[in-house]
């Protein structure tokens, strides 16, 4: 669906709604979304003339101010939520994402393959955060528009942000903080102490092995996991810890030769 000219007028019932449900409400609403992100956002860009032209028979058509201020609300809810599941560095990881913290409401008009069913979640080229939604369904399954899943997708997708030179995306990153960085030092140490090599160090790649699986995932036919990206720590970590179980299966610990020969190699 092409884009649509904003709206030269709204009826005076609309305009009513728009004033009394949206626009009287924007300011506490746009305090309670930065209060949740720890930073000032703005909900100054969603306009509801542009949003009109989109807006069939009922809910939308007839309250169009009622159903932003019930969008607003629902990713306000959706973003606590996804806050408590991936705490500060989640947190801090949208806003360095969305870094035009702007949160807009707007048509998905992305290739036909790409498209929303009926609404869900972008990071616009600019930074902008979007609720988007798909033709004829403004104002449809308002309450899942920001759920994690669609947000985390979304931050997966998103344009690297100003400066970053992240190589891996959000759900990597956030796999190797909660699965790989608070339990590899304890794995390092065991290591250390089997060896009696207290300096050793453990290389997991992490980079460069991300940038190989994404690479074979993409193939025509790959046989790659789907959840890979969420599990990229666990799975290093495991590498690791699979590899001093066979080695303390193998002796290591116990026999001296072994553990010269290893230092020798290593």
């Amino acid at each position: 669906m092409s884009r649509l000219p904003p709206a030269e007028r709204l009826p005076l019932a609309v305009r009513k709604n728009i004033r009394d449900d949206w626009e009287n409400k924007r300011e506490d609403f746009q305090n309670k979304l930065s209060d949740v992100l720890g930073t000032e956002w703005t909900l100054k860009d969603i306009s509801p003339i542009a949003l009109y032209p989109y807006a069939e028979e009922g809910y939308a058509k007839e309250r169009l101010g009622s159903c932003i201020e019930n969008y607003v609300d629902s990713a306000i809810y959706n973003l606590k939520y996804f806050i408590e599941r991936y705490g500060e560095d989640g947190k801090s990881e949208l806003n360095s994402i969305c870094h035009a913290h702007s949160l807009i409401i707007d048509l998905d008009d992305r290739p036909e393959g790409e498209r929303v069913s009926y609404c869900g979640v972008i990071v616009k080229e600019d930074g902008v955060l979007a609720i988007v939604f798909s033709e004829r369904n403004l104002g449809v399954n308002i309450g899942s528009a920001l759920e994690t899943q669609g947000l985390l997708s979304a931050l997966n997708a998103a344009p690297p942000a100003p400066g970053s030179a992240a190589p891996m995306n959000f759900a990597a990153r956030n796999s190797v903080r909660r699965d790989y960085d608070p339990q590899i030092e304890e794995t390092r140490k065991s290591f250390a102490d089997m060896l009696e090599r207290p300096d050793i160090v453990l290389c997991p790649n992490l980079e460069a092995n991300f940038e190989k699986i994404k690479a074979a995932a993409e193939k025509k036919g790959s046989e790659v996991r789907s959840d890979w990206e969420v599990n990229i720590g666990a799975f290093t970590r495991m590498y690791f810890e699979g590899l001093r179980s066979q080695m303390r299966y193998q002796k290591f610990d116990d026999d001296d030769m072994l553990r010269e020969g290893f230092n020798e190699a290593a």
